[in-house]
């Protein structure tokens, strides 16, 4: 911030300025000495050195100022870290899956980290930690050898070279587009964040080109020629000079914004090879932090920005056809079967999805279980280690059945118990196994019951059942009650054709005569 004064004074007037302080310098790796290094642009007052644990040969520097961290790659310990600006935190963020991270550029508004893969040729995305990855651009997308990645001023767009081309695409990779082609060997790319401009360098043999364009592909210019630049290993820029750096001679040169002449930057003897040139004043503006960057957008994965919006990415590989957990009555060890899940793989955007083998699984279709609780898990890995689960339980609870005999009526009683050694959590079973101990005694009772009904049945159709067909009890009877005359009104029919009269002789058998049928005389009037 700057504020002008006029001071008046006898016979002349003075106006003067009070510029407030603020701090700049040129923050590259030294490749020798595993550190960070910052510098006075134009000065020798010297260097300071930030160690970089566990790095041998870091390669590309940029710089997060909300969170005040370094993001740095190693190209010989492969990875990808940082480190905040008092050197007392360090964090390695990726390091599997990854080749040459010869690029880095760090999306502090929307929360997002982005590096080329010159090795792998791929570009990627994910978040701050890294976690959450995906590709920008494949490796199968035809980009070769990618060393520079950047981004647009407000972190919607992003920028990247490959071997012979200069790619642009929106954050999460879609709406690809061709900036330039036809070139010969891009060393590097970088923002203008001044004139809102794409720098890039093409090397040309002996010679090289630093070449400029608008960021729609349109009004590309030739900045500078020189030799120096078919080595180029770092560059960057401020409001009144360029800035790169020499892997020979130690040295970083500038040149002035539309002039030819270049200059050395002389730090002490006996200075670092630097490369990752980055340039940093601690009153640059920020813009306000992106909803993406606040709390994730509360995507569960990634957050990539859309206008003012934003919209959430999966990128962990999507299961299909997971089973659902299994629940069985056995009496003892019991083999299962099931069909296995399958998985397609999400880091490619819009293109198509890549199925997925499993990674590892617990068990095989068809295994013996125990009686127990047992969870089978399918574990599925992307190209560059996005890891989904499929994990499903499979209970066996044993049946115990008791039977009780009764001598009364022959009555059986079938219960059954069932008893489950798992807490409450366990997945309930269905309404059918429920009361199917219950539904099977029922039955039980029932068939008892059945077979006796038709044994009796049979009994009595065959003679062998004296319920019905029982003779009265023994008495004595007077002759005369069994002749006495048997009355009927005058002029009914005869109550039998043929009357059976009964004579108890002296053994109490029984003797039957037929007789012809009573006359009308034996009834009264």
């Amino acid at each position: 911030m700057q504020t002008d004064n006029t001071v008046e004074a006898t016979g002349f007037s003075a106006r003067y300025s009070q510029v407030l302080p603020r701090t700049e310098y040129i923050a590259a790796v030294g490749t020798d000495i595993a550190s960070i290094v910052r510098f006075d642009r134009f000065s020798t007052k010297g260097i300071q050195h930030l160690p970089l644990p566990r790095s041998t040969r870091p390669s590309a520097l940029t710089f997060d100022p909300i969170r005040a961290y370094f993001y740095y790659t190693d190209i010989q310990e492969k990875f990808i870290a940082r480190v905040n600006i008092k050197g007392d935190i360090h964090d390695i963020l990726v390091d599997d899956h990854i080749g040459t991270p010869s690029g880095i550029a760090v999306a502090y508004i929307t929360g997002l980290m982005y590096w080329a893969d010159s090795s792998r040729h791929e570009v990627s995305v994910s978040r701050l930690d890294g976690t959450s990855r995906k590709y920008i651009s494949p490796p199968d997308s035809g980009c070769e050898t990618p060393r520079a990645v950047t981004l647009s001023l407000d972190h919607r767009s992003v920028f990247w070279n490959c071997r012979q081309s200069l790619m642009t695409s929106k954050a999460d990779g879609s709406e690809l587009v061709v900036l330039v082609d036809g070139l010969n060997d891009v060393k590097t790319l970088q923002l203008d964040p001044y004139d809102n401009v794409l720098y890039w360098i093409n090397a040309l043999g002996d010679t090289a080109d630093l070449e400029r364009i608008n960021l729609n592909g349109t009004d590309r210019q030739l900045v500078y020629r020189h030799a120096l630049f078919a080595a180029f290993h770092g560059f960057t820029m401020d409001s009144f000079a360029l800035f790169w750096s020499h892997p020979i001679d130690a040295k970083v040169y500038h040149v002035e914004r539309g002039r030819h002449s270049l200059r050395t930057v002389y730090l002490v003897n006996n200075s670092p090879a630097l490369e990752g040139l980055f340039y940093y004043r601690s009153d640059q503006e920020i813009s306000a932090q992106h909803q993406c960057a606040i709390d994730n957008g509360q995507c569960s994965q990634l957050c990539f920005p859309d206008g003012v919006s934003f919209f959430c990415v999966e990128v962990k590989p999507l299961v299909s056809n997971c089973p659902g957990d299994v629940q069985m009555y056995t009496q003892g060890t019991t083999k299962v079967p099931w069909q296995e899940p399958t998985a397609v793989s999400r880091i490619y955007g819009v293109q198509t999805p890549v199925a997925l083998p499993f990674r590892s699984r617990t068990h095989i279709p068809g295994s013996t279980f125990n009686l127990g609780l047992t969870t089978v898990v399918y574990i599925f890995t992307d190209d560059v280690g996005n890891e989904a689960k499929c994990s499903f339980n499979i209970t066996l609870s044993p049946i115990t059945m008791t039977t009780e005999a009764s001598t009364i009526r022959s009555t059986t009683t079938v219960s059954f118990r069932s008893t489950s050694p798992f807490p409450t959590t366990t997945p309930a079973p269905s309404i059918f196994s429920e009361y199917f101990p219950y539904i099977v005694g029922s039955m039980a009772i029932i068939a008892v019951l059945l077979i006796a009904l038709v044994l009796t049945i049979c009994a009595c159709f065959f003679g062998y059942c004296r319920c019905s067909c029982k003779p009265k009890s023994r008495r004595s009877i007077p002759d005369q009650q069994m002749t006495s005359p048997i009355s009927r009104p005058i002029g009914a029919p005869p109550l039998y054709e043929h009357a059976i009269t009964h004579t108890y002789g002296p053994h109490d058998e029984h003797h039957y005569s037929t007789v012809d049928p009573m006359p009308d005389s034996y009834f009264t009037k």
